[in-house]
């Protein structure tokens, strides 16, 4: 028997959300990391290419695009 997704999805974000241990989260979705994270990594192939906030990394799409 599988889990609801929404029942998933609060206990993934409560898990998140504790300040006193760190989660990788893996996605392709950035709303989903948004609502997630407070700092997110961009890889490309295997290589790191980024690391900030939401805020930080789409102001840094502004200045490159």
């Amino acid at each position: 028997q599988t889990i609801p997704y929404f029942i998933f999805r609060q206990i993934l974000q409560a898990t998140v959300k504790n300040k006193e241990r760190g989660t990788l989260l893996t996605t392709h979705y950035m709303s989903e990391a948004k609502s997630l994270c407070d700092r997110v990594a961009i890889m490309v192939s295997g290589t790191l290419r980024c690391i900030g906030s939401i805020q930080q990394l789409k102001s840094l799409v502004k200045i490159i695009y």
